[in-house]
């Protein structure tokens, strides 16, 4: 199908396997796609079934998706299926839950850290145990499915942005287009770091976060001059440093087959790649205790005495000389 209606994918219509999807942004242009399509099939002498052909609709369900002419959003029919799966009572249900919302994730922010908190409980070596914070954590899935945002189409006319975040657990993303000034959700992307991620500074982080959804929405992205945004400032003049350490080198050479321009975003306006790199935790109520302390002592002269301190600041002034 790919090769008979080649040079019209993306262009009139979408093929997947035998089925194929017209599209168009009105009527009139939707038939002259149409008429394309079916001179192909003419040409190959297909054959089609009359009762499974639908014309000029305003929206489709396909693949478990509702395709419209305003965006891309999950299939209420299939969601309602996941929304009205009850509690899991083994391990093999928590899987099969994951798996079927799992197909969604582009449109849930913080998915990564959810789901892993009940992957976790599936591990062979834990006893499956249903807590009541894995039953939160289930039903908050849900309801991020049932209310999930509708991503636009990707116009590959118009130019793409990025807005990423990174923070001491988590990076996130948001691939957003602009209509009239206004940016549109294109697709969601976050994950948890690794341990050894974790030990890294901010500004590497930061530039990791950079780096992997570039790469994540690399199809998006590639062969286009890309605007990223970021609310770490020194990030825009860390990518032009001309001594960086080795982990910073290493994440700046991923970076160098793009054509990218680096944005300082205040963090309080990047908010929704914010949320994704900083997951809601549990909070609990508990009772700080200050102790004061009062010391009377003269750090100056104190510093003057010590012998150590003497020597580092002999070599600091003589330094400066």
């Amino acid at each position: 199908m790919d090769d008979l209606l080649k040079n019209l994918t993306w262009v009139a219509c979408l093929v997947y396997l035998d089925d194929v999807i017209v599209f168009a942004k009105d009527f009139e242009t939707h038939i002259e796609r149409l008429d394309q399509v079916l001179t192909r099939f003419e040409e190959a002498n297909l054959k089609l079934k009359p009762s499974k052909w639908k014309f000029a609709m305003e929206e489709v369900s396909y693949l478990g998706f509702k395709i419209t002419k305003d965006g891309l959003k999950p299939d209420p029919s299939k969601t309602e299926t996941i929304a009205n799966l009850s509690a899991p009572i083994n391990k093999g249900d928590v899987l099969r839950f994951l798996g079927m919302i799992g197909y969604y994730r582009r449109f849930i922010s913080n998915f990564g850290k959810i789901a892993k908190c009940l992957f976790e409980v599936t591990k062979a070596k834990y006893k499956f145990d249903w807590t009541t914070e894995r039953e939160e954590l289930f039903v908050s899935l849900k309801k991020d499915l049932i209310e999930a945002p509708i991503l636009i189409f990707p116009d590959f006319n118009n130019p793409f942005e990025l807005f990423c975040d990174a923070s001491a657990t988590h990076v996130g993303a948001v691939l957003v287009q602009r209509i009239n000034g206004v940016a549109h959700p294109v697709a969601f992307a976050s994950r948890l770091l690794t341990k050894q991620e974790r030990n890294y500074s901010a500004s590497e982080r930061e530039l990791l976060a950079v780096v992997w959804v570039t790469r994540t929405f690399n199809s998006y992205i590639y062969g286009r001059h890309i605007k990223i945004y970021s609310d770490h400032k020194p990030l825009s003049s860390l990518v032009k440093a001309k001594e960086p350490n080795v982990r910073l080198y290493r994440l700046m050479l991923k970076l160098q087959e793009l054509d990218y321009e680096i944005l300082y975003y205040q963090g309080k306006l990047n908010f929704t790649a914010d949320q994704l790199s900083r997951p809601p935790t549990e909070t609990s109520n508990v009772e700080v205790k200050t102790l004061e302390y009062q010391a009377n002592i003269d750090w100056i002269k104190e510093q003057e005495n010590d012998k150590e301190i003497a020597i580092v600041r002999s070599n600091v002034r003589e330094n400066l000389k």
